[in-house]
């Protein structure tokens, strides 16, 4: 069984629903329709399949980011001046879901399907496999050397965690540990990747964040972000102060945009 991460919080969750703090439930006002929107539509057995659903292919709520992320319309900028104080305020407040931080620059919000690295660098060789049967990577890190093959690892690894450790016992230098770990996380089947862009020439400007320009990705990541936020707020996960509760009035006023579009359609 889970832990249940609404130990603790008990008290303030029944301060909040006796203060005027409205944005949270406003926000679960709209998910209640959306939720009963993707059940009739899409008939699936939980919440997380029709998430991924939603994410992965054409439908009303990820077309309409998608079109609003490229409007210069006032409905365009409302929405992307809500975005981006969104994305300001998880990047300034540690909301987690599942252990799991939720903000658009350290995400999950699509399946990785590389489960192979195979590289040199700097004259040693590095391979990392992930295999889904078993759910467990083959790590393996060699150097050929005069001809003779210096082996540092072959091993099975279960984890992150796992290969830590592993590292600590090897003869790896910190420099190459570091590549390791980088090419591990590079297969893990829930790599995190930031939506954030370096290049600020060839970003989209989203409030005063820059973000990566593949609107197509964007609406995956926001989908996946509000799904987190209902999730911690209807599980009593979140700790319920101001400064995380905040993330709700930007996260409404998305999600109510996107709900109303659902009106006009079967």
């Amino acid at each position: 069984m889970s832990k249940n991460l609404f130990i603790g919080n008990e008290t303030m969750w029944l301060d909040l629903a006796e203060s005027a703090n409205d944005y949270a439930f406003f926000f679960l006002k709209y998910w209640i329709p959306f939720n009963a929107w993707y059940y009739n539509t899409y008939k699936l057995d939980n919440d997380r399949l029709h998430i991924e659903e939603l994410k992965s292919n054409t439908n009303p709520i990820k077309d309409k980011i998608i079109a609003l992320l490229g409007s210069s319309t006032s409905e365009g900028l409302y929405f992307k001046s809500s975005m981006g104080l969104l994305h300001e305020t998880l990047e300034n407040n540690n909301i987690k879901s599942a252990g799991h931080r939720i903000c658009f620059s350290d995400l999950y919000f699509r399946k990785n399907t590389a489960y192979i690295k195979n590289s040199p660098y700097k004259g040693v060789r590095y391979f990392v496999e992930y295999t889904s049967s078993s759910k467990s990577y083959r790590v393996v890190v060699e150097m050929i050397k005069g001809g003779k093959k210096m082996l540092f690892m072959n091993n099975a690894i279960r984890d992150m965690e796992h290969l830590k450790s592993e590292i600590q016992r090897s003869t790896l230098s910190k420099d190459q540990w570091e590549v390791l770990i980088i090419y591990f996380k590079e297969v893990s089947p829930e790599r995190k990747e930031s939506l954030m862009s370096n290049n600020r020439q060839q970003a989209l400007k989203i409030g005063s964040g820059y973000f990566i320009k593949d609107t197509e990705l964007i609406a995956r990541a926001v989908i996946e972000v509000l799904y987190n936020l209902r999730c911690v707020l209807f599980h009593g996960e979140i700790v319920p102060n101001a400064q995380n509760l905040s993330a709700y009035e930007h996260a409404y006023h998305i999600l109510r945009m996107l709900v109303k579009t659902l009106k006009s359609k079967p």
